[in-house]
């Protein structure tokens, strides 16, 4: 029960924390956005791309190991030896990546990417690999130790480090043009990832100030057996991943658009849209992090019907939280375009990309449960398959159908990839049992959700207001009714959720 507790304390925690941050993001693009225009978000999605494979290079799984084995540590020396291997281990790899980045950064930019103004932007990124390296297994340490405290202010002190190192490097560079608007947010990413790493790295040296012990070599043997097949596999799936986003503005340029044309639609997509779409997946960023060691030390205990409960909660939360972030994004699309980036494209691709949701917020919560399962070998096949497929799609349907070839892409992808993981997951932990009938139910949910929201704003009922106030009392009242028809309609009592009833007792006369 105690530790029940504590997960659920935990999670609560770390999805507060994502949450704000990830708004405080969205807010940061819309701001960013205005200052840069689309063109200049495209080269830096385009620079990001690349910096996203070297990024894989640097952890090369040292987060997942680290996350295992201190999950799985019966003693303090066991723990530190798992830390000390991870540490190696991820400055051997952080460093390794930031050198190779530093000194291809100018054929990457020249040729791979044609535009020079993205050389000084890799080379400022790859300053920060070893920070990012070292700071993803404190990482896995904090989130075994359920620490979500420290993993919540290490969070929060990065984002608010990132967004005043960018506004203060933009204020000073961006007169200069493009190249040094991009270098300016990539400068400002580095500074805030070293900032991280070494806040972090002080609250682990705090926690370990009492603990004392001798360490030996074995943790690093186990941390490579779990580290080196997942960075494999992640190596070709981030591969992948690169191809395909540098395989996005070339097609879109041959579809009609033009090089600037294209950049401008990639950066509307994955600027804008795709951060406001996945905006929400940050309440469950936080529980699937913590599922990892959960289901590992359930995994390990051989906890089967544990495991069972688990995963069927965590599904059923993701699947019924899915659908009502789709229907409000379906529903509310044109508004939150035009409030937010002032742009009609923007509200057209949130309203296509909204019924994907439920499908992308399942899958993030099953990989993460693949990992604590230790499918995670099985994960990688199907994700590097998926790329595969997103690869040869994207090089077929977009210079034919544009954005909207784009966009069937995403959509075959994420059917697929989500269809494949699950059966994975079920072979082992069979928890689908009632999953069908959640879904239809929160379907009529949202629907009648919606048309009750649209119903009564557009009656006359609420008295004329800003914009702003009005898109936030529109989507608060489609939650409302929304949490409504999903409790009568017992949704979350077919999924195992708490279900909140109200009993009204008699009082016994004294």
């Amino acid at each position: 029960m105690k530790k029940s507790r504590l997960f659920v304390t935990n999670t609560l925690l770390l999805t507060a924390t994502a949450f704000i941050i990830r708004a405080v993001g969205v807010a940061y693009n819309v701001y960013i956005t205005g200052l840069v225009g689309e063109r200049g978000v495209g080269i830096f999605q385009l620079v990001m791309s690349v910096y996203g494979f070297a990024l894989t290079l640097a952890t090369s799984g040292v987060n997942l190991a680290a996350t295992r084995l201190c999950a799985e540590a019966q003693t303090h020396d066991e723990e530190r030896a798992a830390m000390r291997g991870a540490f190696l281990y991820a400055s051997l790899f952080g460093g390794g990546a930031a050198a190779l980045l530093f000194l291809l950064a100018d054929p990457i930019g020249r040729y791979l990417l044609a535009d020079e103004a993205s050389v000084i932007s890799l080379r400022a990124l790859s300053l920060s690999l070893p920070a990012i390296s070292m700071g993803s297994a404190l990482a896995g340490y904090f989130n075994a130790r359920r620490a979500a405290v420290k993993s919540a202010s290490a969070q929060l002190f990065e984002q608010a480090v990132r967004i005043f190192a960018c506004i203060m490097l933009l204020k000073l560079l961006l007169p200069r043009g493009d190249m040094y608007a991009c270098f300016a947010m990539t400068a400002g990413g580095a500074i805030s990832e070293w900032m991280s790493f070494l806040y972090s790295f002080a609250l682990y040296r705090w926690e370990q100030r009492k603990k004392r012990g001798n360490t030996s070599g074995r943790k690093m043997k186990e941390l490579c057996a779990i580290a080196i097949p997942v960075a494999l596999s992640a190596y070709a799936r981030s591969a992948l991943v690169c191809v395909e986003h540098l395989l996005i503005p070339y097609g879109l340029a041959k579809s009609g658009l033009g090089k600037d044309g294209a950049l401008a639609s990639y950066g509307v997509f994955h600027g804008m849209v795709m951060p406001l779409v996945t905006l929400p997946m940050a309440l469950l960023s936080s529980m699937a992090s913590l599922l990892v060691p959960e289901l590992a030390g359930l995994n390990a205990a051989e906890d089967s019907e544990g495991m069972v409960k688990a995963a069927k909660r965590a599904c059923g939360f993701a699947l019924i939280f899915g659908v009502g972030c789709a229907g409000v994004m379906m529903t509310f699309a044109g508004e939150l375009g035009e409030l937010l980036y002032n742009s009609a494209d923007a509200g057209k691709y949130i309203r296509i990309m909204a019924p994907l949701i439920p499908i992308m917020y399942v899958d993030h919560i099953v990989d993460s449960m693949l990992k604590g399962a230790d499918l995670q070998l099985q994960s990688m096949r199907i994700n590097i398959a998926d790329s595969m497929l997103c690869v040869l799609l994207i090089y077929l349907l977009l210079p034919k159908y544009g954005i909207m070839g784009y966009a069937a892409v995403l959509y075959i992808s994420e059917m697929i990839n989500a269809s494949l993981s699950i059966t994975v997951l079920t072979g082992k932990i069979p928890f689908e049992k009632g999953m069908p009938w959640a879904l239809i139910r929160s379907l009529l949910a949202v629907v009648g959700a919606a048309c009750a929201t649209r119903l009564i704003f557009s009656s006359g009922v609420i008295l004329v207001m800003g914009r702003g106030l009005s898109l936030v009392l529109n989507i608060l009242c489609c939650v409302f009714f929304y949490l409504l028809l999903i409790a009568a309609l017992r949704v979350p009592e077919s999924m195992s959720l708490p279900l909140p009833r109200i009993t009204l007792k008699k009082r016994a006369s004294v």
